[in-house]
């Protein structure tokens, strides 16, 4: 996931981007960014602040995910 990257890392910094301006006509109004909070909070209750302090944490983010994966 983006948040374990570097903050070189162009995934990365499109989680910080905030676009300017306005869409086009018949653009979707939702945003890689967007749907990214969303199924955070949906699957894991958690912002995007909150996970990528979990993703700090090596351990922490590998428990997170086992317990997303497990069955």
């Amino acid at each position: 996931m983006a948040l374990r990257k570097g903050q070189d890392d162009i995934t990365n910094q499109s989680l910080k981007w905030n676009p300017q301006g306005n869409r086009k006509v018949g653009r979707p109004k939702s945003t890689w960014k967007r749907e990214l909070q969303n199924e955070l909070k949906k699957e894991i209750n958690k912002t995007l602040s909150e996970a990528s302090t979990v993703a700090a944490s090596k351990e922490k983010w590998k428990d997170l995910v086992r317990g997303l994966c497990s069955t």
